[in-house]
């Protein structure tokens, strides 16, 4: 005989002990039904878990009559707490219920509250407040905030559930679920959509120079306040410096300025200045700031070193600055460039916004539940990134919860975190795709060169071992096997393509074509001189002696600036 079901309570805990009982006698009646009953026992023992059945029930009817021991408990034991520990945050009394978990009624305390229930009657050990009262983590906030209690206080809140969790309050008010009333969120000032206002009226009205003046002006008679003087011109120029560049303007521009008696003197000063590229630097870093620019490395130290080409973004925000690229094309760029037809590689950096967030530590011996908090945590980063910096709204507040003061829903925080949830952080080339695969083969080339360098830089080591060379003091190297050593650098000299590796490396060719010609010099008879690589005798190798370390300076026929 088999025996198939689906009860509806199985996801839920049990709220009291007779519950607890039932629900085991219910899986020794189903274990024993899967396993097939002898002759004339099945009709006894459904006839017995139907009388279980009701008599479980009509007990769980009468559980409000708790017995005077258990309610001493709860009103010696656990309710003083309570009052005492939790009722500031956690009851109708609070000004606000944190996380929606109310302890002042039994309803709300089984309820619990945004993390689930916080208590599993006769189990102790799976409850969450036990845990909380522990300070155990296991991903539960610490309770009270204030400090742990006692040990023997927490001792009695297990003994508490694993009696039941017996409680004879029947103060169930329901916890009212606050709603966000969108209609009124829509009047506060950030969210209304902009309109142009009438000039105010004005009693000095000859001193608005610009429509924005006459506002200033306005309010500042409303408040009886008279405007300051007009500045010399000297103050003036170096306001405009300072604010623009952060820098102060030369004593030419100053002097230029002074005597300049043109009426759009102020106006080309203005202009002049931004049109410095110190101006781009100076203000990048106020929106490097509000993108949380070289706070890549949040944990962890070695496991999570910074980007070593954070630096490209920092330098399209300066010319993107620089060039007076418009507000909503500037952010558009930093969310998508990569998908947008009208920008080219050149932009790519500016994906920095997001690529440079932080990434919090992950590796496979964490366990599961870890390492998916850790991803929800950099999502976070991104959110905020967005809400913050863009919108002006602490979105992240909703990861938990719904805001409790700005319109935003925990779906909508869910909604936005699943765009970077389904995003791929990758590394790719910021050139031209076709000169990406055109210089293929010159990189693969320079792999090889740099392969067989250090496969010749281990021989070289192994020789100078076994010859006792020494560097520091200078000796020369005693070795009778000065001739290898001297055919393995000539070795490593031949393996390099200096062609090639110029090609592939672009505009850093420049430091491979010093080291070429500094090896070229030193094997050229013309040009050896005195130099302490060879002996006098430049054809005899007997003589040769290897320095520590050599600098460009050093080769004859060659500046120290080379």
């Amino acid at each position: 005989m088999e025996f198939r079901r689906s009860p509806p309570h199985q996801n839920f805990p049990p709220t009291n002990a007779t519950e607890l009982m039932f629900r085991d006698q219910q899986k020794r009646f189903m274990n024993a039904f899967r396993s097939g009953c002898p002759a004339g026992t099945c009709a006894m023992a459904l006839f017995a878990y139907s009388v279980v059945l009701g008599l479980a029930f009509i007990e769980v009817g009468v559980a409000d009559e708790l017995s005077p021991e258990a309610t001493a408990f709860f009103e010696s034991r656990i309710r003083p707490v309570l009052v005492k520990e939790c009722y500031e945050c956690h009851s109708a009394d609070a000004k606000t219920i944190e996380a929606r978990f109310r302890v002042d009624s039994r309803s709300g305390l089984r309820r619990g509250g945004d993390s689930g229930p916080a208590i599993v009657p006769g189990k102790p050990g799976e409850s969450r407040l036990i845990h909380a009262l522990k300070y155990t983590g296991n991903e539960v906030a610490e309770m009270p905030p204030s400090g742990k209690l006692a040990p023997e206080v927490i001792a009695n809140f297990e003994k508490w559930i694993a009696m039941g969790a017996p409680d004879p309050r029947t103060d169930d008010d329901p916890v009212v679920q606050a709603k966000i009333d969108f209609a009124k969120a829509r009047e506060f000032w950030s969210f209304r959509r902009p309109r142009r206002y009438a000039m105010p009226t004005v009693q000095q009205s000859n001193w608005p120079r610009e429509p924005l003046d006459a506002f200033v002006l306005h309010e500042m008679e409303s408040a009886a306040v008279t405007p300051a003087d007009t500045a010399a011109r000297r103050t003036l120029i170096r306001r405009v410096s300072y604010d623009l560049t952060g820098l102060p303007p030369t004593p030419l521009a100053v002097k230029q300025f002074v005597h300049d008696e043109s009426p759009d003197a102020y106006e080309r000063v203005v202009d002049r200045t931004l049109a410095s590229p110190r101006y781009g630097e100076r203000w990048g870093r106020h929106w490097l700031d509000v993108v949380r620019y070289a706070e890549d490395n949040t944990n962890m130290g070695p496991h999570n070193g910074p980007y070593p080409n954070a630096w490209r973004y920092r330098d399209w925000v300066v010319a993107a600055l620089n060039e007076d690229v418009a507000y909503d094309e500037f952010v558009v760029r930093q969310l998508a460039t990569d998908l947008l037809p009208e920008t080219g590689p050149e932009d790519l950096p500016a994906l920095g916004l997001f690529g440079l967030g932080p990434q919090n530590h992950k590796e496979v011996q964490l366990s599961r539940l870890v390492i998916q908090n850790r991803y929800a945590d950099d999502w976070e980063d991104r959110v905020d990134v967005v809400g913050r910096g863009l919108l002006g709204l602490t979105l992240a507040c909703a990861r938990c919860h719904d805001h409790k003061y700005d319109p935003i829903r925990t779906a909508d925080y869910y909604a936005l975190a699943g765009v970077f949830a389904s995003s791929r952080q990758t590394t790719g080339p910021i050139v031209d795709p076709a000169l990406v695969e055109a210089s293929e083969p010159a990189r693969q080339r320079v792999k090889e060169l740099e392969a067989e360098i250090a496969k010749l830089d281990k021989e070289i080591a192994a020789l100078e071992q076994k010859c006792g060379v020494r560097f520091a003091d200078g000796d020369r190297p005693r070795f009778e096997h000065r001739h290898a050593l001297f055919d393995l650098f000539q070795a490593r000299a031949k393996a390099m393509d200096w062609a090639a590796i110029s090609a592939a490396m672009g505009a850093e060719g420049c430091t491979f074509e010093r080291y070429r010609t500094m090896h070229e010099a030193a094997h050229d008879p013309a040009l050896v001189g005195d130099n302490p690589l060879f002996s006098a005798s430049t054809g005899n190798p007997s003589g040769f002696e290897y320095p520590a370390t050599r600098s460009f300076a050093n080769i004859p026929g060659r500046d120290a600036g080379d």
